[in-house]
């Protein structure tokens, strides 16, 4: 359910002001005044409630749902109840998405700098700025226009922050230039020192980190991450690109456009990625390895050589997914073998 305490009341809708906002196709018009008032699962849905089936699994819920409307792709239309109306769509999560932030709207509270914010007065910072209790921001920071800190976020010195952006609580940033509408979630550390530790024979030496973080326009930064800043030349993640938690980027590399790292996924110092590259959960990347566009890694890849553009891999060492999948089937064959003679005397 959706918790009025956390997302307010919702905003309802009728059912053609969601089809037309969401591009969906409605064929009965005559229930196109509709009125929809929230969102749930097909299992838990009302008639007053919007639905939607992203997923075959759940096609028995489907036609077992009560709900008011649901979205689906044409094939599965018809599987639709009755009492339910069908919104057409060709991508069910995207048009979702639209509708869950038109039926539940963020709730804007007023900008307010929270009085045990401590600002240093050679910062900048923009029109309608929020920032949370106990937050710092140091000498010569620049915060853009609309943007909200949380409490207990740490901006250092000379970070630059760009318009919009969404900084959660006990955030650090330092070193770092932040493009507009920038998402960064709790606990995220950008510009850390990174891993910069040679040996010698006067023991373990620490280089200094003397490069900084850049992150682009429209950059989703998940909770708990790391960004070390360069050694020397940038650390860089281009615009569009979403980080989910628990990801561990390292000092100078570069991420390219529109990319997604899902959880966990760890990329050494001096690697790179083109754009439009999706890293699943647990994938690691090996210090100064290109991965180029277009590129698609499942689960717990590991990928230690350079990776041309347009390929789907898997495995470690990483592997074209359809070699990877041969190789699993004949191993799983090998070892279910029965043993020959000079196997069972062993």
């Amino acid at each position: 359910m959706v918790d009025t305490r956390f997302y307010g009341q919702s905003t309802p809708h009728t059912v053609r002001q969601l089809a037309d906002m969401c591009g969906a196709l409605l064929e009965e018009i005559s229930e196109e005044n509709r009125v929809l008032f929230g969102i749930s699962t097909l299992k838990n849905a009302t008639p007053a409630d919007l639905s939607f089936l992203s997923n075959t699994k759940y096609l028995d819920d489907l036609r077992k749902t009560h709900a008011g409307a649901v979205f689906v792709v044409s094939q599965y239309a018809k599987e639709v109840p009755s009492n339910t109306l069908p919104l057409i769509v060709s991508d069910v999560l995207p048009a979702y998405g639209v509708a869950a932030a038109l039926l539940y709207p963020s709730v804007h509270k007023p900008a307010e700098i929270h009085p045990t914010a401590q600002i240093d007065p050679s910062a900048s910072i923009g029109d309608n700025v929020s920032i949370g209790a106990y937050s710092t921001v140091e000498a010569r920071a620049g915060i853009g226009a609309e943007t909200v800190i949380g409490a207990h976020t740490a901006i250092h010195a000379g970070v630059i922050i760009g318009k919009r952006g969404q900084i959660a609580d006990h955030v650090t940033l330092s070193q770092a230039i932040i493009g507009d509408d920038v998402r960064i979630h709790a606990g995220a550390r950008i510009g850390e020192p990174g891993f910069g530790i040679v040996p010698s024979s006067r023991g373990m030496v620490f280089i200094p980190q003397l490069g900084r973080v850049l992150i682009g326009d429209r950059v989703s930064i998940g909770a708990n991450t790391t960004i070390d800043r360069g050694s020397i030349d940038d650390t860089v993640v281009g615009n569009g690109t979403i980080v989910d938690n628990l990801v561990q980027i390292a000092h100078n590399v570069h991420i390219g456009k529109n990319c997604t790292l899902v959880a966990q996924v760890g990329l050494a110092g001096s690697c790179s990625l083109g754009n439009q590259v999706v890293l699943a959960g647990k994938v690691g990347v090996a210090g100064h390895v290109h991965v180029g566009n277009n590129v698609t890694a499942a689960a717990k890849t590991g990928i230690t050589h350079d990776i041309t553009d347009n390929q789907t891999i898997a495995g470690f060492p990483a592997e074209k997914v359809n070699v990877w999948r041969r190789q699993v089937v004949t191993l799983r064959k090998l070892s279910e073998r029965p043993p020959d003679k000079g196997e069972r005397n062993a």
